[in-house]
């Protein structure tokens, strides 16, 4: 069993690989996909293309919260470093 301080070390680990992991695939990869198809995306209608953009916007929202959190415990670290 892991001590209270270590595994909240792992959580907090964890949810930065996770970060780096949904950014990546979530607002990158999604991007570049939705640019190799943009063209269908045209053809395909306003309503589409409003999906698309609604999920991508809960995306980024996502990896705001997650950067938000992520850039919290950077800051008790750093806290009780001094």
């Amino acid at each position: 069993m892991l001590h209270p301080t270590h595994r909240k070390s792992w959580i907090q680990v964890s949810e930065f690989i996770q970060l780096l992991w949904y950014m990546h695939h979530r607002i990158f990869k999604f991007t570049w996909f939705l640019y190799q198809i943009r063209e269908e995306l045209r053809a395909a209608g306003g309503v589409v293309c409003a999906i698309i953009a609604v999920l991508h916007a809960m995306g980024a929202l996502w990896s705001y919260k997650l950067m938000m959190k992520n850039a919290q415990h950077y800051a008790a670290i750093k806290k009780m470093a001094a």
